[in-house]
């Protein structure tokens, strides 16, 4: 006799019953797709860790530490307070006690009930909340670009994936990544050629330093025709003006919509203008653009010239919003971000947003990515080796992070101050390519809604074999997620994803050794539309129950869901 320690779990998720009208339900024990299978393993012998940092990465309880350590601020770091009036009936008795006290409101929102005001001391500061309890005050503090030209890319903090060999790496591994080799790799640029979606007739918005929009690469689209462009600057920024003076929103925006103009500054002899290069065409090169500038010229700003961004960009009809910014306070549901980017979102528009330069650390994804309905991206070198500095998940509010990862290492994209090419690194630059290839699918299915595009774009995704807490659900794939998106409006058919794609002995928050105790699993499902589903497994040789139970069942709501699963193992003795 002897005791078996390695077993392998399938969580199947099975789509079952729905109140909408034409979706296939799924008898019990059968799965619903490949996709959705999330794999457990236990080993007796783990396999050798790498280095140090994957000792300490297995910790799950640093991430927990991440998590507190996220919401903390010291107060030499903040530099006034926002507060959030959550009901319009003590507006005024607020903004009467503020004056009476000598507390100037410096910046009243449009579109939410909030006021900013200058950094008070603590007794003032208690008094004003013990006085109103409907407001929630917070922190004004700096966000900063997720993006960097210098190159840090440790051996001990890479890791080896799995993607199929025949992918293409020319254009990374020799200096910097070209666009055109970024399109490749995330199956974009066939489909692009074929279905000519250059992001005609779509409207991206970029919430940056600015875009330096009279240069080449953005004057005219890439069929020659004039691009409409709307830029706005914070009133903290007015005296910078709505230019670009850092060159962090002009290189996102070329990743975005450049037409492919640059000059060649490397050419022997004097510099030279090159046209519709395909090497450095942006992803989306006929879509128009709004740019909000709330960052100043060295790539920081305050949390309250970021709500004032959101604030202007809810006049502009936006179809997608890049952001590739960030800051680690998060305060929940009461968040003063998200509560200004739901409105974003409420009004039809995806939000994508980069998941932070703060890796190799647990739970260090950044707001405004860890807010439930952006997508988060993170960034890798090539798909077979992670940048070291992506940050990790779980996110803030324990569930998984990122959501997916992107091209950011040494990426190509237009100079600020004369148009010609140069590199940076950070998931700031993986986030306009995934921007560019949901634009591309709102143009092929304009009648599609937010959350099929969003859920075709993850169900795309190839899992790369690096821990999911690092990659999300892996890379996407344009040509799948067309594919799978033209399935859903066909057919009506409801698709669901989970995250993360797999419970191994890579991962962290979803650790191994749960044999004969219960743990409790978070998984975030993302869905086409609202409807039923169920988790069941394949255990044969050790019993196992979920939530106490063979299988569990739950309703979801269309977009994303967070599911915690109690798992039980038991080991037993096997012949």
């Amino acid at each position: 006799m002897s005791l078996n320690k390695i077993l392998s779990l399938s969580l199947f998720i099975l789509l079952l019953t729905s109140t909408l009208t034409g979706i296939t339900a799924y008898s019990q024990g059968t799965s619903f797709n490949s996709d959705a299978t999330i794999i457990l393993k236990d080993f007796s012998n783990p396999p050798s860790y790498q280095s140090q940092v994957d000792q300490q990465l297995l910790d799950a309880k640093l991430a927990k530490l991440s998590q507190q350590a996220l919401k903390t601020v010291p107060r030499s770091e903040i530099y006034g307070y926002l507060l959030y009036v959550q009901s319009n009936s003590i507006l005024s008795p607020l903004k009467n006690f503020l004056s009476s006290n000598h507390i100037p409101v410096t910046h009243e929102y449009k579109s939410v009930p909030v006021l900013r005001i200058p950094k008070i001391d603590t007794t003032l500061l208690t008094l004003l909340k013990q006085e109103f309890n409907g407001i929630q005050v917070f922190p004004d503090i700096i966000v900063e670009e997720y993006s960097s030209n210098t190159f840090v890319s440790p051996s001990f903090a890479t890791y080896e994936g799995t993607l199929p060999p025949q992918v293409n790496l020319d254009g990374s591994l020799n200096g910097r990544l070209k666009l055109s080799t970024a399109r490749q790799w995330l199956g974009f640029d066939t489909l692009q050629e074929e279905y000519q979606l250059y992001g005609d007739g779509i409207t991206v918005g970029i919430i940056d330093s600015g875009v330096n929009y009279t240069l080449p690469a953005f004057k005219t689209k890439y069929n020659g025709s004039p691009r409409n462009i709307s830029a706005e600057v914070v009133s903290a920024l007015t005296d910078e003006g709505v230019f670009d003076l850092r060159g962090h929103g002009t290189h996102v925006a070329s990743i975005l919509i450049g037409n492919g103009d640059y000059l060649n500054t490397e050419k022997t002899g004097s510099p030279e203008m090159v046209y519709k290069s395909l090497d450095y065409r942006g992803f989306l090169p006929n879509a128009d653009l709004v740019s909000i500038k709330v960052l100043d010229k060295n790539g920081q700003g305050l949390l309250s010239w970021v709500l004032e961004g959101f604030d202007r960009i809810l006049k502009y009809d936006i179809d997608v919003l890049n952001l590739s910014f960030g800051s680690p306070v998060y305060n929940g549901t009461g968040d003063a971000v998200g509560i200004l980017a739901r409105k974003v979102w409420d009004k039809g528009t995806i939000i994508i947003a980069a998941a932070g330069n703060s890796g190799p650390w647990g739970s260090t994804i950044g707001n405004p990515a860890v807010l439930p309905f952006v997508i988060s991206v993170g960034a890798f070198e090539t798909p077979f080796k992670f940048w070291a500095l992506s940050s990790w998940g779980p996110d803030a509010g324990g569930s998984p992070a990122p959501d997916i990862a992107g091209p950011g290492y040494k990426v190509s994209g237009i100079n600020a101050r004369d148009g010609s090419i140069e590199q940076l690194t950070g998931t700031s630059l993986a986030t306009p390519m995934i921007v560019g290839v949901v634009g591309a699918l709102k143009q092929a299915f304009p009648q599609a809604t937010k959350t099929q595009i969003i859920t075709a774009l993850l169900k795309s995704t190839t899992d790369l074999g690096f821990a999911v807490e690092r990659q999300g659900l892996g890379i996407i794939n344009a040509t799948k997620a067309y594919s799978l998106l033209q399935e859903m409006i066909e057919t009506k058919e409801t698709m669901i994803i989970a995250n993360p794609p797999r419970i191994s002995i890579t991962n962290i928050l979803y650790k191994t050794q749960i044999i004969g105790t219960s743990k409790t699993l978070t998984i975030s499902i993302y869905a086409s539309n609202s409807t039923t589903i169920s988790f069941t497994h394949n255990i044969t040789n050790t019993r196992a129950s979920i939530n106490g139970k063979e299988n569990a069942t739950f309703t979801i709501n269309a977009g994303f869901n967070d599911i915690q699963l109690n798992l039980t193992l038991e080991e037993k003795e096997l012949a």
